[in-house]
């Protein structure tokens, strides 16, 4: 009789314990979104990566512009994109990209014609099985996003990138010229060798192909030729 009472008190303490996680899971992700869900003025105060008087002032610039908050704060420098960056992917929940060279495909960047990347300020990155990277400004437009998979063919994964950096790098993209990086650009042919069975590459988040060094560009140009060719094995 002894033995069954301490299971069943052992029992109730098991389902009160659990009840009790339960409830301490519910509050830390309540908190986690209050926290994402405030004004990104807000969490940058709190980070202590802004001032609140750079704040007002750039809420009063943004007033006069019309400009998203983020692209006003780059403007003044009170933030810089790497800083600002991690917050704004929070908040959008995709995805949030520093464009640079090291970053695009050339391929993939004529998937969309210059004047329609113009047109819409969007930029094609890098298309894997399928599935194009397009850097947005407006991830979330999703009549935009259908209108890219119409025009290409293909499915559409949409990153955040600042509009004034997407319209910099069309510029520069779709020069005759554009190279993945200084780096890559003095490659030969032959510094890549490539085993040909199916390729199993996974590039399943965007940040495997976005950060780095030039020698990390380099890493990332091989993955790309390594796609292309269906390379299952890289050798340098």
């Amino acid at each position: 009789m002894s033995a069954t009472l301490d299971a069943i008190e052992r029992t109730d303490d098991e389902r009160r314990d659990t009840a009790v996680d339960a409830v301490a899971r519910q509050l830390s992700r309540a908190a986690e979104a209050a926290a994402h869900s405030r004004p990104l003025g807000q969490q940058l105060v709190g980070a202590n990566l802004l001032a609140a008087e750079e704040l007002e002032a750039a809420l009063s610039r943004q007033a006069e512009s019309g400009k998203r908050l983020g692209e006003v704060l780059l403007e003044l420098g009170f933030v810089t994109e790497d800083g600002l960056l991690p917050y704004v992917e929070t908040q959008l929940g995709v995805p949030a990209v520093r464009l640079r060279e090291g970053l695009l495909d050339p391929i993939a960047v004529h998937l969309l014609p210059r004047r329609c990347a113009e047109q819409l300020n969007v930029l094609a990155l890098f298309c894997v099985r399928g599935v194009v990277t397009l850097a947005m400004d407006d991830p979330g437009d999703l009549a935009k996003v259908d209108q890219i998979e119409r025009i290409t063919g293909l499915e559409v994964r949409p990153v955040f990138a600042f509009a004034s950096s997407i319209t910099r790098m069309i510029k520069r993209a779709y020069e005759d010229d554009f190279q993945v990086d200084a780096v890559t650009a003095d490659m030969e042919d032959g510094s890549l060798e490539v085993r040909s069975d199916t390729a199993d590459v996974d590039v399943a988040s965007v940040h495997d192909l976005v950060e780095g060094s030039p020698v990390i560009n380099l890493v990332n140009y091989l993955v790309l030729q390594a796609v292309r060719k269906g390379a299952s094995d890289i050798h340098i």
